[in-house]
């Protein structure tokens, strides 16, 4: 489905699993200075949330 120009969403519905999984992906020109910053950002929004901070949580 489009939200807007750009924008795509992409849903399938299961009730095979418990866990709900969000992905998001940006596009967009990116320069090697800024590719590690984005590598590090994806990393710790993956891995950290409010209830489980850290890994070992």
């Amino acid at each position: 489905m489009q939200l807007g120009k750009g924008i795509g969403l992409t849903v399938i519905p299961t009730s095979q699993f418990k866990t709900v999984r969000v992905a998001v992906d940006f596009i967009a020109p990116v320069t090697v200075s800024e590719l590690s910053k984005r590598i590090l950002m994806a990393q710790l929004l993956e891995t950290s949330s409010q209830d489980y901070p850290t890994q070992t949580a």
